[in-house]
């Protein structure tokens, strides 16, 4: 029996869908295979950007995108490593004038009014994205769509980075990642009236310095918080968090209390103080008390047990 070609009997449509959820470099490699499936290119609304092999490539998949300038571009993800920065920043805008709802980015220098022009729903800053530009005016409205948000090592100044979380009015899910792979990027601070889901892993097991600052969380609508990193010197909850139901912690010591009972010696209390040890997470454990579910891991149960000692101990003092 001769094969039955089912794939080329399926309307463009419906091959453009399927077409959108394939690796952008395979979609461009059928277009070789008859005039039909070359203009099938044109119905893709899904292009990934982050392994581009030649200029040659990204050259030829512009220009053939620019051609038909009607067609919606729903989702794309670019990595700047691959392309220059002036032909990034023309697919960035060329996605966002297309109603671009989902947009992905890796190692970049960002002018932030790139993304002045927008109807995102769900945007991921990651691997070393430098943002630049003039930080807007406190209560500017520059997302007006986005709910989802994620961060992951962003290069900003304390204003730019607060006012990319505090300008998206309709946000509810914010993912903040910080890790060990290169310096601190987060400002210990998040700003946010709607946020209702927030993760934050803040991991410098290196670099103490990047917990000497006091975390401050203004979620007021927080319903459910994963905050996984080592003990910073304090914490501030404005407001509370009275709509919190779900919490998971996973907080670490700088030195377990294990070590620090069998090295410690009263003569060597002005070195190592109880407080600078341990930080102090009485603050952030007193503005999730009224969740219903609570998650600690085995080193959050050890920070607690800390905790509880540091404020006997210096209550005794206080007494005393």
């Amino acid at each position: 029996m001769d094969p039955i070609d089912f794939i080329s009997n399926l309307p463009d449509e419906i091959l453009g869908k399927i077409l959108s959820l394939l690796a952008t470099k395979l979609v461009v490699s059928t277009t070789v295979l008859s005039k039909r499936w070359r203009n099938l290119l044109f119905l893709v609304d899904n292009f990934d950007l982050e392994d581009s092999p030649t200029s040659g490539f990204s050259a030829f998949l512009e220009q053939t995108v620019a051609r038909f300038n009607t067609y919606p571009i729903k989702r794309l993800s670019l990595n700047g490593r691959h392309y220059a920065s002036s032909r990034a920043d023309r697919w960035i805008r060329t996605a966002l004038q297309r109603g671009c709802l989902e947009l992905h980015l890796q190692s970049q220098y960002l002018d932030i009014a790139t993304l002045s022009i927008n109807t995102l729903v769900n945007l991921t800053l990651s691997d070393r994205i430098y943002l630049q530009g003039r930080v807007p005016h406190a209560g500017t409205v520059f997302f007006p769509a986005l709910k989802t948000l994620s961060l992951g090592s962003v290069v900003a100044n304390k204003d730019m980075y607060e006012w990319l979380i505090s300008g998206c009015p309709v946000l509810e899910d914010l993912f903040i990642r910080d890790g060990c792979d290169y310096p601190p990027t987060w400002k210990r601070s998040v700003f946010s009236k709607s946020v209702k889901r927030l993760t934050v892993y803040f991991h410098h097991p290196m670099s103490v310095r990047a917990y000497e600052d006091n975390v401050w969380f203004k979620t007021p609508s927080l319903e459910f918080l994963d905050y996984s990193a080592f003990v910073s010197q304090g914490y501030t909850i404005v407001d509370r968090m009275a709509s919190l139901v779900e919490a998971r912690l996973d907080l670490r010591l700088w030195v377990s209390t294990v070590s620090y009972d069998s090295d410690y010696d009263e003569k060597d209390f002005d070195v190592y103080r109880p407080y600078d040890v341990f930080g102090n997470v009485t603050s952030l454990v007193a503005g999730i008390r009224k969740v219903e579910t609570l998650r600690l891991s085995p080193d959050s149960l050890e920070v607690s047990s800390a905790t509880l000692r540091l404020m006997v101990f210096y209550r005794f003092c206080f007494i005393s």
